[in-house]
């Protein structure tokens, strides 16, 4: 089980995911942050970032906020 943070930018011009010196992610997405529509785009463009099934990560916590923290297993 691995965690990874992020930072979300919803409602952006265009979908991108750029890696910060911290570690972090940055992750800008199209879809507004409404009824979740941004962070099943979050999800879908980290999963495809690294390489692994949508089905691999969880949101545990940030559900409702820009900085969020993503479980990977």
């Amino acid at each position: 089980m691995k965690f990874v943070e992020v930072i979300a930018r919803a409602g952006a011009r265009e979908r991108r995911v750029t890696k910060n010196p911290d570690g972090t992610l940055t992750v800008r997405t199209t879809r507004p942050p409404d009824k979740g529509q941004a962070n099943r785009d979050i999800i879908a463009q980290v999963a495809e970032y690294l390489g692994i099934p949508k089905t691999s990560i969880q949101i545990v916590s940030g559900q409702t906020y820009f900085r969020k923290k993503l479980q990977i297993d």
